[in-house]
C-alpha cells in the first residue's frame, strides 16, 4: 500500500522553507510494525516552526512513535544542553548550531552515529567532506552530530533603490559591480545622502571576509591573520570614516522600523534571510534581490546539525526520525538553505522554483550555485572564545587608530596570550580528562 504525505516544514533560524512535496513511501525502505508498543521521543531544538507537519508526516510510517518538540532560546540553549548532558538529564535528540557546535566535539555525551544502533556509515558519500567532517568528535574518533543543512552568506539588496541611484540592479551585474570595495563605497555614499544605508556595523565587512574560513585549521592555528584581514579592517574603518555605519540592529524594533521605512538598503544574511525578509517586510515584494557577497568574497553563514545523547533510552527511535528528517526528506531538496544530503541538491522544482518575494528570482539556484564556492570552516571547541577575542581587540585597535596590519598583529598576540594553553591540550598536550575539564 502507498502513502501519500505532503510535506510543508519552514526552519526559521537556518531558514530552509520546504515546499509541498509529494512523497512514495513505497521508495521508503522503514516500515512500521503497528502492533508495536508506544514510544516517545523528546526532541530539543533552538527553532520552533515547521516540526508539526513533518511529525505527522513521520507518524504515517511509525504510528507508534510520538515526537515531542520543546523549543529552548537560541540566546539560552546552549548553555541549557550542556547542563543537561552534564547531568544525563537528556532529550533523545538535539538540534545544534553549527557556530556552536564546536563546545560538543571534545567533551563526552553524544553517541557515535558511525556505531549500532545507527547506520549513517552508509550515507557517507552523500555528504561533501568538510559538512561530514564538521559532525566528527574533535579527535575525528566519533561521528557525534549529523550537518543536514547548510547556509551560503549572501547579500538582499532593494533593486529599486540601486535603479533609482544608478548603480546595476541585475543581480549578476550587482555581484560582479561589488567586487571591487571602491564600488561598494560609491553606493554606500549615494544612499547615505537620503539616510540610506548598506552597512549597519564596523564589522560587517570584517564579517564577509571571516565567513571564507574558520577561525583555526586542523593543527590549530590561528588563520585570521594574512593580508585579506587587513584589506578588510581597512574597508570597516573606511566606511567608518565615511559615516556609512547606521548602528541600527535589524533584529531590533529601531532596526526593523528603519527597513519598512526604505531606509536599509542592503543586509548581509544566510540564505535563509529570505523568509526571514518576506516575514519582516511582506509590503515589500518584488522590490528585493539576493546575490553573492562583496569584495568577491564566497562564505559560509551556518549549518545545522543533529545529534543523539548517549544517555537517551530510546536509541533506535531516535536514529529512525533523524533519518527521515535528514535524508529522506532532503532527497527532495530544501528550498532557502541547502542540504547537507547532496542527492537532494539540483533538484529541478527547487532549481525552478521562483521567488516571487525577489521579483521572480531563481534564488535557490544561487544558493546552489555559491555553495559550490564555499569551504565549510573546521569547527574547534575553542571558536566562541576567538571570536569574542577577535571582535574585542579588532574594536580596541580601531579605536585607538591602529593601522591593519597592527590590529591583525594585536589579534595574533591576544589568541596566543589568551588561548596558547587551550591550544596545546587540544593539540594533545594533555588528557581527555583535562579537555572535558577546560
Amino acid at each position: 500500500m502507498k502513502y501519500i504525505i505532503l510535506i510543508m516544514s519552514f526552519l526559521l533560524v537556518v531558514g530552509c522553507q520546504k515546499k509541498v512535496e509529494e512523497i512514495d513511501q513505497s521508495t521508503m525502505d522503514t516500515q512500521s510494525n503497528k502492533s508495536e508498543s508506544t514510544v516517545e521521543l523528546e526532541l530539543w531544538s533552538y527553532y520552533g516552526e515547521g516540526w508539526d507537519t513533518v511529525i505527522d508526516a513521520f507518524k504515517e510510517i511509525h504510528p507508534n512513535i510520538k515526537v515531542k518538540v520543546s523549543t529552548l532560546p537560541y540566546d539560552t540553549y546552549v548553555n541549557y544542553y550542556l547542563r543537561a548532558l552534564a547531568n544525563k538529564e537528556v532529550p533523545d535528540l538535539m538540534v545544534i548550531d553549527s557556530s556552536h557546535f564546536g563546545l560538543f566535539k571534545a567533551i563526552d555525551g553524544l553517541d557515535n552515529l558511525l556505531e549500532p544502533p545507527y547506520q549513517l556509515t552508509k550515507y557517507k558519500e552523500n555528504f561533501s567532506i568538510p559538512l561530514w567532517n564538521m559532525g566528527l568528535s574533535h579527535d575525528e574518533s566519533r561521528m557525534v552530530g549529523l550537518p543536514y543543512e547548510t547556509s551560503p552568506l549572501v547579500t538582499y539588496y532593494r533593486a529599486d533603490l540601486m535603479e533609482k541611484y544608478g548603480f546595476p540592479s541585475d543581480p549578476e551585474t550587482l555581484g560582479n559591480f561589488l567586487e571591487d570595495p571602491n564600488n561598494w563605497l560609491e553606493i554606500g555614499k549615494a544612499l547615505k545622502q537620503d539616510h540610506i544605508s548598506i552597512t549597519q556595523w564596523l564589522m560587517d565587512p570584517i564579517h564577509i571576509y571571516e565567513s571564507t574560513r574558520g577561525n583555526f585549521n586542523k593543527e590549530l592555528e590561528f588563520i585570521k591573520n594574512d593580508q585579506t584581514f587587513e584589506q578588510a579592517i581597512e574597508i570597516a574603518i573606511t566606511s567608518r570614516d565615511l559615516g556609512l555605519v547606521s548602528y541600527l540592529d535589524i533584529w531590533s524594533s529601531n532596526g526593523l522600523q528603519a527597513l519598512k521605512k526604505d531606509q536599509i538598503a542592503m543586509l548581509y544574511l544566510g540564505s535563509w534571510g529570505a523568509e526571514q525578509l518576506k516575514n519582516w517586510v511582506p509590503e515589500q515584494e518584488g522590490k528585493w534581490r539576493v546575490t553573492r557577497l562583496p569584495f568577491n568574497q564566497y562564505g559560509a553563514s551556518n549549518s545545522t546539525i543533529m545529534a543523539i545523547p548517549a544517555d537517551s533510552i530510546q536509541k533506535e527511535a531516535a536514529w529512525k526520525f533523524m533519518e527521515f528528517y535528514t535524508i529522506k526528506i532532503k532527497e527532495y531538496g530544501t528550498t532557502g538553505t541547502v542540504t547537507g544530503y547532496l542527492p537532494g541538491r539540483n533538484n529541478v522544482d527547487r532549481m525552478n522554483y521562483e521567488n516571487e518575494f525577489f521579483g521572480g528570482q531563481k534564488d535557490q539556484q544561487l544558493y546552489e550555485k555559491l555553495i559550490k564556492h564555499v569551504d565549510e570552516p573546521y569547527i574547534t571547541p575553542l571558536d566562541q572564545k576567538a571570536k569574542t577575542i577577535w571582535e574585542a581587540t579588532i574594536n580596541t585597535g580601531v579605536e585607538r587608530q591602529f593601522q591593519s596590519h597592527e590590529i591583525v598583529g594585536m589579534v595574533n598576540e591576544a589568541i596566543e596570550e589568551q588561548l596558547g594553553k587551550d591550544i596545546e591540550i587540544l593539540r594533545g598536550v594533555g588528557s581527555k580528562k583535562d579537555i572535558q575539564r577546560k
